[in-house]
């Protein structure tokens, strides 16, 4: 909401580009973001706008897949299972064979999330929990 009251003001503080940049650049799993930074060059309060809708809106479809698996939904598992396994596995590839600290946490973090989603999401299509 803040963001979207900044563009619709024309005043984005530069510090938050610079957040953005800094977590696509460690984050190995901020395709978004990363996508977001490079196909939008060149444009001023257009960028700056796509950046910001489209991070609220890979924001909202990760804490929706997360929502879904916490209250047990086979079609939101599912889905989780199969996007942070693909976010999990695209960053284990940007992170390369030698990755600085920053770039191997976050890499580890994905896979963990990948891990615990995908444990669920077999629970619940082998029928071990009961929705």
């Amino acid at each position: 909401m803040l963001l979207l009251e900044a563009v619709s003001r024309s005043r984005i503080p530069a510090p938050w580009l610079d957040v953005v940049r800094t977590v696509s650049h460690n984050d190995v799993g901020a395709f978004a973001a990363r996508w977001l930074l490079v196909s939008t060059r060149g444009l001023q309060r257009g960028a700056k706008f796509l950046i910001g809708v489209g991070l609220v809106v890979d924001g909202a479809i990760r804490a929706g897949l997360c929502a879904g698996t916490l209250r047990t939904s086979r079609i939101a598992t599912t889905f989780a299972a199969v996007l942070f396994g693909a976010i999990a596995v695209g960053g284990l590839v940007v992170a390369g064979a030698n990755p600085p600290p920053i770039r191997l946490a976050t890499a580890l973090a994905n896979v963990a999330i990948a891990f615990v989603v995908a444990v669920d999401a077999y629970r619940l299509h082998s029928g071990r929990i009961r929705t």
